[in-house]
């Protein structure tokens, strides 16, 4: 069950799960970025809910293939270990993905919450 929300951040910026290394790795030094610069708390001893909401391009989510959610999450999840505020994916009781349609830019919304 979802508890008390620690924190919620927009993250700005082509989301991308494929492509060449170059790009890929351009979104993943994005999400470590803006993930770090909230100074976002240490959750690494607590267990929490992840809710990410995805706003993709209307012509990326026409293509069939490329935009599975759990393609999309991983990323995400994968920044916050890396960055040290998770210890492991394993402390994630609750995910909850969503894409939506945009004719504007791409973002992220990432909220974080104790699971009771």
């Amino acid at each position: 069950m979802k508890g008390t929300s620690l924190f919620k951040i927009q993250i700005p910026g082509e989301v991308c799960t494929n492509g060449s290394k170059e790009i890929i790795g351009r979104w993943r030094m994005t999400l470590d970025r803006v993930l770090t610069s909230i100074s976002p708390p240490l959750l690494q001893s607590r267990k929490i809910s992840v809710q990410v909401k995805f706003w993709l391009s209307e012509q990326r989510l026409d293509k069939i293939s490329g935009n599975d959610l759990d393609n999309l999450t991983k990323p995400v999840l994968d920044s916050m270990k890396r960055i040290g505020m998770i210890r492991d994916d394993d402390q994630i009781y609750h995910l909850e993905a969503t894409k939506f349609p945009t004719s504007g830019f791409e973002e992220i919304e990432l909220v974080i919450s104790d699971w009771n």
